[in-house]
């Protein structure tokens, strides 16, 4: 099977699920980068990748195309599933990636205000922003 074929196969078996639109759209990119390494690679069936191209892929998302470690993972992660629906769907006759795993990738810390912050922004509120502002702060 052409892995343009299989991509696009499985980016239709997705939205059939009525997964969220945000989903799709961040399926569609981590599929259209894959195709596109697979190109750059000249492979053009899925017989063709391998799990030596699945760690060459992991690694082309990380020094070519210069993305965070837990896009990376995403995009892995996700190739690898779409194999295994195209096994499970006979559209391939084998799995070969079950062996394979990665390590975990860790967040990059996100930036938050700090206790000092929140209070001045409180304290700059106005009339009724003061409370609206300070039931912002409040944790859920």
């Amino acid at each position: 099977m052409p892995i343009t074929e299989l991509t696009d196969a499985y980016k239709k078996a997705v939205e059939i699920k009525g997964v969220a639109p945000k989903t799709r759209a961040k399926y569609r990119a981590d599929l259209d980068k894959f195709t596109r390494y697979c190109t750059q690679n000249n492979l053009r069936f899925a017989r063709h990748f391998t799990e030596h191209h699945l760690y060459r892929f992991r690694q082309w998302l990380i020094e070519d195309e210069k993305l965070a470690d837990k896009t990376v993972q995403g995009a892995v992660v996700l190739t690898k599933q779409m194999f295994k629906w195209a096994w499970r769907q006979k559209l391939i006759k084998d799995y070969r990636f079950s062996g394979v795993s990665f390590p975990e990738a860790k967040s990059n810390p996100q930036p938050c205000f700090t206790s000092g912050q929140v209070n001045s922004v409180i304290e700059a509120g106005k009339g009724e922003e003061r409370p609206a502002f300070a039931l912002m702060d409040t944790p859920v």
